[in-house]
């Protein structure tokens, strides 16, 4: 079911999510997932020709896209916090339109809601749209038997979830902040769920053996801090990405860079 391994810096984590019998006819769906790139500039913009537009945000772009590339996705969805310093979102919006995927979704993170004071937030979705991202602001959004449902920043929005009419459809949930479930789901609606993937809290970037994360910005502390978790009366499965880019310090430690492949596989496979 979870499988990662790492390429160079970055981490490639497997899913395989079982599918109950009555969405057997997903089975070999593919979903790529990643969040929280956070770019910031880290020497002198790129000049050189053919040179990508994101190499001087200290991230490694041109490998994911190679991983993504490769994996063929079905759905790309993008969990928010896409840049650090308005200064990189040209190039953000560059990285996420290369991305593939027939079908391209995206939630807003603490990061990304904050700059509506200055930085027009209609720029913010009218460029994700150019970018093949179709927003989701508690919202859903229905394709090839799937649901999706997009809920707002739990830091600086109003996260909202309404469960669909019948059990008859595929559910997932996206969410920039993990803090986000507890809050706005209920038992009920986690019982209409069948995946509910986050990020935020970069698996908390400095993890030490035998503790873990050091710090998740997370109100519940290190309870949803990284990895594959399931509820015990539910049996949702939530998976909190460590992330891509870098927030409080400008390092890592024992938690590198990471995206997340999803296959959705009958039951027994």
């Amino acid at each position: 079911m979870f499988r990662a391994h790492a390429d160079g810096a970055l981490r490639i984590v497997s899913l395989r999510i079982p599918l109950p019998g009555r969405f057997s006819f997903l089975d070999g769906r593919r979903i790529f997932f990643l969040s929280d790139t956070h770019l910031r500039p880290t020497g002198a913009f790129p000049s050189e020709p053919g040179l990508s537009p994101w190499s001087n945000a200290g991230f490694p772009g041109d490998e994911i896209l190679r991983e993504a590339d490769s994996f063929h996705p079905d759905f790309t969805l993008f969990g928010g916090d896409l840049v650090r310093h308005i200064c990189c979102f040209d190039a953000g919006i560059a990285f996420l339109k290369a991305l593939p995927g027939r079908w391209k979704l995206a939630v807003y993170g603490n990061w990304d809601k904050r700059r509506a004071a200055w930085f027009p937030f209609r720029v913010f979705e009218q460029e994700l749209k150019h970018a093949s991202f179709h927003p989701l602001l508690n919202e859903p959004f229905v394709m090839e038997g799937i649901r999706f449902w997009g809920m707002d920043d739990f830091k600086f929005g109003l996260p909202r979830y309404v469960p669909p009419r019948t059990d008859k459809i595929f559910s997932c949930v996206l969410a920039h902040n993990p803090d986000t479930v507890p809050y706005a789901m209920s038992p009920d609606d986690l019982r209409s769920v069948s995946l509910i993937l986050c990020g935020h809290t970069h698996g908390g970037q400095i993890r030490l053996p035998g503790y873990g994360a050091v710090l998740t910005s997370s109100v519940f502390g290190k309870r949803f801090e990284y990895g594959l978790y399931e509820h015990r009366e539910s049996s949702v499965k939530l998976y909190v990405t460590a992330g891509i880019g870098i927030t409080f310090l400008p390092v890592r430690f024992r938690c590198p860079p990471e995206i997340v492949k999803i296959t959705l596989v009958r039951s027994g496979e």
